[in-house]
């Protein structure tokens, strides 16, 4: 990667994600997110606007002092834009405002960009009345132990732990914020947590400063690729494929539901009926895919080799 970038300070938020702490909020899941959340811990609501000078000023401000408090309050990013009524409802004047519940309640807050000092302050207040305890750090990962650690992530990842994978990246990107295939993987954590616009700000920050993607990291970009290339209709509503194009369609809504081996068996289906449908269109999808899911992958290995069954039949 390039000496002058480095990605991990950049993403602040991403060291108090791994512990969930971040999230994005809407009116539709603002109860359970949020109300419903904070009777188990204080959840801090910031209401923004993408034209506001001050709330960008003030998010990572936010996000770096929630971080610190390791994972004992919650943030919630509330876009006004997109959710007008809920910021009536929440008689949001101005931003950016803050509003800190706890026990299903507001019980702080404040409106302005402040400084970090009342920030801090605010986080302190709320972890004291929760009467949690604030973790200590762990210990820093060591070069030498660096890929060790990128292979427990990888592993645990593979398992559906998601969050746990995203804080051993998080710990490397610690130690080294330019290893690409900490980056790759923390990518990978957020689309596994359905994530899909947090990936995509990350990537926008190699988009930016990079001519050339690092191979771990364009594969995850090709992944998300695929997800933005797939219908909007889900595998049920397509129904049972009739046709090459059907199954193709319903490979993708396989692949965007994360339901990879069946992705992968639709496309195979297909190259069995016919391989040179559309000079071969299934295949090279199929290898996109492979791509994109890494070498490694269970169904990359098992798609494989029946690829290559299928094509020397």
């Amino acid at each position: 990667m390039d000496d002058n970038v480095h990605l991990f300070p950049m993403t602040t938020g991403d060291q108090s994600a791994a512990e969930g702490a971040i999230i994005d909020v809407d009116t539709m899941d603002f109860e359970k997110n949020v109300l419903e959340a904070s009777l188990k811990k204080p959840v801090i609501v910031d209401f923004w606007a993408p034209w506001c000078g001050p709330c960008k000023q003030l998010m990572p401000v936010l996000e770096k002092a929630v971080a610190a408090a390791g994972g004992t309050v919650i943030l919630a990013k509330v876009n006004i834009d997109d959710n007008q009524a809920l910021a009536q409802a929440m008689q949001v004047q101005s931003v950016p405002t803050v509003l800190a519940f706890f026990q299903g309640q507001p019980v702080d807050g404040f409106m302005g960009a402040k400084p970090e000092s009342e920030v801090k302050a605010l986080v302190a207040r709320l972890v004291k009345l929760s009467g949690e305890q604030v973790p200590q750090k762990q210990a820093a990962v060591s070069a030498e132990h660096i890929q060790s650690f990128l292979d427990k992530a990888a592993e645990i990842l593979s398992t559906g732990d998601w969050q746990g994978a995203q804080a051993l990246y998080v710990r490397i990107l610690q130690a080294d914020p330019e290893n690409d295939h900490a980056v790759a993987g923390l990518l990978r954590t957020h689309i596994a947590a359905g994530e899909l616009d947090e990936a995509k700000r990350i990537l926008s920050g190699f988009q930016e400063e990079l001519t050339k993607m690092p191979p771990p990291v364009k594969a995850v970009e090709d992944f998300i690729t695929l997800i933005d290339e797939a219908p909007a209709k889900s595998s049920d509503a397509l129904g049972k494929p009739s046709s090459h194009e059907a199954f193709f369609d319903l490979a993708m809504a396989y692949f965007k539901e994360g339901r990879y081996a069946d992705c992968v068996d639709a496309l195979l289906e297909s190259i069995r009926k016919d391989k040179t449908w559309e000079d071969g269109k299934a295949r090279k999808q199929l290898l996109r895919i492979f791509e994109a899911l890494g070498n490694d992958h269970e169904v990359t290995m098992d798609g494989r080799r029946k690829l290559s069954s299928l094509l020397f039949s």
